[in-house]
């Protein structure tokens, strides 16, 4: 069994009220030295998910004794404002900031709860 545990370094309250919402786990592995930069990178960018139109939740982890491997979590009521929120400014300026400091591929991936 391979058991991951993290600390959150953002988490907003989730408003979790949509049983068909569009949840995204998104791995963010940076560079040991880098990983100052990528806790604040992480922690920025959802925070900056609270609140927008169709996020029901959004949260920023680092990995407990790997902290440089982190976790971003966001749910979004449907597929088209996870869509509109891919084009905002802050999003695009996320992932330019986080990739010169990464040491793996960016891999986001989309789940339902069933």
């Amino acid at each position: 069994m391979d058991i991951r545990r993290h600390f959150a370094l953002y988490e907003a309250e989730p408003v979790l009220d949509d049983t068909d919402a569009i949840h995204v786990i998104t791995h963010v592995d940076v560079v040991p030295v880098n990983e100052d930069a990528g806790h604040r990178h992480v922690e920025g960018y959802a925070s900056k998910m609270t609140g927008k139109t169709g996020c029901l939740a959004a949260g920023g982890y680092a990995q407990i004794g790997k902290s440089n491997h982190m976790t971003i979590w966001e749910a979004w009521q449907d597929e088209e404002r996870r869509a509109a929120h891919l084009s905002l400014a802050h999003v695009i300026s996320f992932r330019a900031d986080i990739l010169p400091l990464s040491g793996s591929p960016y891999d986001a991936r989309l789940f339902r709860v069933i």
